[in-house]
């Protein structure tokens, strides 16, 4: 029976980590290697780990400095020996069938990575809804795609594009992976990724499912208005997806937007953790899309 390799990055999550964790434990996929990766955490969230653990023996734990979700990510994978590979941040939470709902699909459908979409809780316990699954249109959509035919649905105005970057919420073929990881230091690493893991795939399926909690607490990094200025690696992959897209017949003209607002985040502010010259080559950037952009 195939096996689910699922990687959870944990930092200061001590409170919410166990309810977490048990919807990963209950899910009715039961073949599983759940890899906790305890990121240099300062509270109780190593402790919860290992009580969970003597609980369950499917779960690992690897502990290690705080270096960012994108290391707890790549240090999960080298110690995965699923045939797939999931990953759940740690305070979010899932439905008890997602895993097995997107291996089916994997398996009817010969993909090599399975996305489901999310629904979505606030800081004050509300939840938002993104799909509905009775509208014909977005039915119309429950079905494999070709890495062409889905890397140009993030441009269209449908529920796939809600979809497209996260790394959560999604089922990979763990081969995917033998020649890419998360940048190591940067903000925005599903958004550096995913388009990479799409175009080595054979086949893509979307699950019209909003089966993944997208859980949103008040000082989550989603919620954090950071300044770190290595997002510099955000430009320079942005440019190598522009180049590559353009050399294989894809339009990159959709990521003319997307290139410029880092740039222009970048050359704001002030620069630190030795930045400087990351700093000044935003900077000149900036000035030149201003100059031509008139």
């Amino acid at each position: 029976m195939e096996k689910i390799s699922v990687i959870i990055p944990v930092y200061n999550i001590g409170s919410y980590l166990e309810r977490y964790v048990k919807s990963v434990t209950s899910q009715s996929f039961r073949n599983l290697q759940i890899i906790l990766v305890n990121d240099g955490s300062t509270d109780n969230s190593l402790q919860v780990c290992e009580r969970l653990r003597e609980q369950d023996d499917r779960i690992t734990i690897v502990s290690r400095g705080n270096q960012g979700s994108g290391y707890a990510r790549n240090a999960g994978l080298t110690i995965a020996t699923g045939d797939y590979v999931t990953f759940v941040d740690g305070d979010d939470y899932l439905a008890p069938q997602l895993l097995e709902h997107l291996c089916q699909r994997l398996q009817e459908d010969h993909s090599d990575i399975a996305c489901a979409h999310f629904f979505r809780q606030d800081p004050q316990g509300t939840y938002y809804f993104y799909i509905t699954k009775q509208d014909r249109d977005q039915q119309k959509l429950n079905r494999a795609y070709s890495p062409l035919e889905w890397a140009k649905m993030e441009t269209n105005d449908t529920a796939i594009k809600q979809v497209f970057y996260q790394a959560w919420g999604k089922l990979f073929k763990r081969e995917l992976f033998d020649n890419i990881e998360f940048p190591r230091e940067s903000l925005g690493e599903d958004n550096l990724t995913t388009w990479k893991l799409y175009l080595s795939a054979h086949k893509i399926s979307y699950l019209l499912a909003d089966e993944y909690c997208w859980s949103i607490r008040e000082n989550s990094l989603t919620q954090a208005d950071d300044k770190s200025y290595t997002s510099y690696n955000n430009i320079q992959a942005m440019s190598d997806r522009i180049q590559l897209y353009a050399t294989i017949g894809l339009s990159p003209a959709f990521l003319a937007q997307d290139w410029p607002n880092w740039i222009k985040r970048i050359s704001t502010g002030n620069p630190q953790r030795g930045e400087l010259y990351n700093y000044q080559r935003a900077s000149y950037l900036e000035r030149i899309l201003q100059k031509y952009q008139h």
